[in-house]
């Protein structure tokens, strides 16, 4: 999407780079705890920017401050929303909507990114999502707050994988029976 920016802005996502998905943006957005722009690129040329004054969040309940806003840059540019309370991300919370949605109206937004990721609707009309970048616009503190962040959540993921069996939870456990059912007598070799 071509985008001059000051420096101390960083790209903290970029779908042609990483992956177009709602996983994906997640992984990459998350936990970056300043202002940012999210640029979305449609077919046909379309593209609109959200301005978000807060970090992203998961919510079944719209959030944001007074200088939020939904920007159409092509094919013609416009503020068309800006407000408190018009963002939205859900992708894990059942009865809600999924997706990312910005706009005053939660039954009407004025945007609507599917869950997929593969669509974005801009007043109900729909186009194919080519593309996604989003800038993070805070101090270089924010970016390094959330490496951190991403760092400790691989590190409590690992500690998770490993499990710790005493002799007595070995004695009952389905492995021992399956290796057993196999033939292998002896497991510590």
């Amino acid at each position: 999407m071509g985008l001059i920016c000051p420096s101390h802005w960083v790209l903290l996502y970029n779908s042609r780079d990483q992956g177009l998905g709602a996983n994906r943006f997640t992984h990459h957005v998350l936990n970056y705890r300043g202002p940012s722009l999210t640029f979305l690129q449609g077919e046909g040329g379309v593209e609109f920017c959200i301005a978000a004054t807060d970090e992203w969040k998961e919510s079944n309940h719209y959030w944001g401050h007074d200088g939020c806003m939904v920007i159409q840059i092509l094919p013609l540019f416009q503020v068309v929303e800006q407000g408190p309370k018009i963002l939205y991300l859900n992708t894990s919370i059942r009865g809600y909507p999924q997706g990312v949605r910005a706009g005053k109206d939660p039954r009407k937004p004025a945007i609507d990114v599917d869950e997929g990721f593969t669509v974005v609707n801009y007043r109900e009309i729909p186009y194919r999502l080519q593309g996604i970048e989003v800038w993070g616009c805070g101090t270089t503190h924010s970016r390094e707050a959330q490496l951190d962040m991403q760092k400790w959540q691989v590190k409590q993921a690992e500690k998770q994988r490993q499990v710790k069996l005493s002799a007595s939870d070995w004695v009952d456990h389905p492995d021992r029976y399956l290796l057993e059912l196999a033939g292998r007598q002896s497991y510590n070799k």
